[in-house]
């Protein structure tokens, strides 16, 4: 059986949905609560330090990777120069700027696809690698894992052309005649966030859309970090027990200095409620079930999540380069020159 199937059987089904408040008090008070114990006994130290500096670095880095995707896909020429070899890919900027020929696709196209996004998708990562112990034990079918992503980027595009038009036409419209019948003018407040980025697009996005797309997400996000949790449980446990040893011994060894825990859930390696997940997986995995492949599904599975990978880190340092960098009038080469 896979390791997927064996942790449906371990873990107890729960019905999640509407149980969550996922208000801004209830994700503050989670980077502080303990959510248990590590495996030798003691609860992580300074924990909601280590929480806020995790929450801090995912949510620039899941900003900068919505930037990368838009940048990468409307405003990079994308060209292949080799000495005398030269040749166009694509360059979408020109037809994504005039598609609709109306002044205000300017804001739309800038807040709804990527100003609005970025603290939404900042907030939708930050909630998922932070996910508290009561959705620890939410699991999804596979269809679920396929279908959501797209439904919640669908979702988020929908939320933030609505945002837009609240923020700059409906809201301020409104300010203005309630504010010139009580005999003041009105006056609309543009403050800017990184150069790019206004606060009230930063308060919508991750105090309004964020929440309604993690609401979506959230499940999904719960079962791929309980699987890969899972396997890697699976492959120390495995390890455990072809050497004779009982996981209380595998632990006694390793509080002993012969490290058989990964490095990442002993130190401050990753964030505080991914080591504590880990440590209640390992507690709760009473049969280990290894997950035999056939060599070429192995490379296969290899060089998806190689790919995978490269494509993250490539659209993140994008993102990096081209709203934080390029987009505050500075130049890079090839990219934005």
């Amino acid at each position: 059986m896979s390791a997927v199937s064996g942790l449906l059987e371990r873990l107890p089904h729960r019905k999640l949905a509407g149980q969550v408040n996922d208000g801004i008090s209830d994700g503050i008070t989670a980077l502080g609560k303990s959510e248990g114990e590590l495996l030798n006994g003691e609860r992580i130290r300074f924990r909601f330090a280590q929480s806020t500096c995790w929450g801090l670095a995912v949510g620039l880095l899941a900003a900068a990777m919505v930037a990368g995707w838009y940048d990468g896909l409307w405003e990079v020429k994308w060209y292949v120069h080799v000495g005398p070899v030269y040749f166009h890919l694509f360059y979408l900027k020109d037809w994504w700027d005039n598609l609709i020929r109306y002044p205000w696709w300017t804001l739309y196209r800038h807040g709804a696809f990527r100003d609005l996004l970025e603290p939404a998708i900042a907030s939708l990562a930050v909630k998922t690698l932070m996910a508290k112990r009561k959705w620890w034990g939410s699991r999804v079918k596979t269809w679920r894992l396929v279908v959501t992503p797209f439904l919640v980027i669908l979702l988020a595009i929908a939320l933030g052309v609505v945002g837009i038009w609240l923020i700059d036409f409906s809201l301020p419209w409104a300010w203005e005649h309630v504010t010139s019948a009580l005999g003041h003018p009105g006056f609309k407040i543009s403050a800017h966030f990184l150069g790019k980025l206004s606060v009230p697009q930063l308060a919508l996005g991750l105090l309004v859309i964020g929440p309604i797309i993690h609401r979506v997400w959230a499940p999904v996000g719960a079962t791929i970090q309980g699987i890969l949790l899972d396997r890697s449980v699976d492959k120390k446990q495995a390890i455990i027990r072809r050497a004779g040893l009982t996981l209380d011994r595998a632990v006694e060894i390793d509080q002993a200095g012969w490290h058989i825990i990964p490095a990442w859930v002993r130190h401050a390696f990753s964030p505080p409620v991914i080591r504590e997940h880990w440590t209640e997986l390992w507690r709760g995995n009473v049969a280990v079930r290894e997950v035999v492949l056939k060599h070429w599904a192995r490379i296969l599975r290899t060089m998806v999540l190689a790919i995978a990978v490269i494509f993250v880190i490539l659209s993140t340092a994008l993102g990096l380069i081209g709203h934080y960098w390029a987009g505050t009038g500075h130049t890079f080469p090839y990219l934005f020159p």
